[in-house]
């Protein structure tokens, strides 16, 4: 039986892969040794088994179709691209690219680092994206949408974003394990009053966040990196004079 299992090895070589799609077979299996890299050139499809130690980079859309747990993974080029799969546990993830990477998946787990250096991660109502591990924090991605975060060491970092603005929102001081939900989105004009001294920098925004695990309380400051006050664009003077962000609307609950 020999001829219908095709294993292939890396060890330390790099392969680049064509622009062409990718194939693999129900009966074969794909090993990436834990120094290697394998690169999709077009859309790639994985009906065989994935054993992943090392980085898969992809170009286009790909499918893992029943394969799970698949190691770390990198999207890189112009177009918009799409993630397929079932359940999918991932170590390290990163997105360094033009556009959007959409999701199908119900559910992608990120055990490790989630890099947001470039490009818009969307999520909706019905998936979840579960950071486990750590978020860099200096990138240009985002997430617009909906994002779970499990505390690891106390700290963590959701990439938040919308309408091409990052909008990051960090919490700390929090005992380890704890479950955060955060939404980005719009506000509803007819409950946002936002107070005289603040100034929109970019856009207008509102996080949602949701532990149902702990009561928790929360301090939100503005970034002003990277922000040109000498010629400011939008023909607004900024009057705070602390670039604080106030907690303009808060429920009941």
């Amino acid at each position: 039986m020999m001829r219908n299992l095709l294993t292939i090895f890396f060890t330390v070589a790099v392969l680049s892969a064509s622009s062409q799609t990718f194939n693999l077979g129900g009966d074969a299996g794909l090993f990436v040794g834990s120094d290697a890299s394998f690169y999709f050139g077009g859309n790639s499809t994985l009906n065989g088994r994935l054993n992943n130690q090392g980085q898969v980079t992809s170009f286009s859309d790909i499918n893992f179709v029943s394969n799970t747990d698949v190691g770390s993974i990198k999207f890189i080029g112009t177009a918009d691209q799409e993630l397929i799969g079932e359940e999918l546990i991932f170590f390290d993830f990163t997105v360094d690219k033009d556009g959007q990477l959409e999701l199908s998946p119900r559910k992608v787990t990120i055990n490790g680092t989630l890099n947001m250096a470039r490009g818009v991660i969307k999520t909706d109502a019905d998936q979840e994206v579960v950071i486990k591990g750590n978020t860099t924090s200096g990138g240009a991605g985002y997430i617009e949408g909906k994002a779970f975060g499990v505390l690891s060491n106390g700290e963590l970092t959701f990439p938040t974003g919308i309408n091409g603005f990052t909008n990051y929102i960090t919490f700390s001081g929090f005992d380890p394990n704890i479950t955060f939900e955060v939404r980005i989105l719009r506000p509803d004009g007819s409950t946002l009053n936002p107070d005289e001294d603040i100034v929109g920098i970019a856009d207008q925004v509102e996080w949602q966040v949701v532990s149902p695990e702990v009561p928790a309380s929360a301090f939100v400051s503005v970034d002003f990196s990277g922000i040109d006050l000498e010629n400011f664009q939008n023909g607004e003077q900024i009057r705070s004079e602390k670039y604080e962000a106030a907690l303009v609307m808060y429920t009941v609950d």
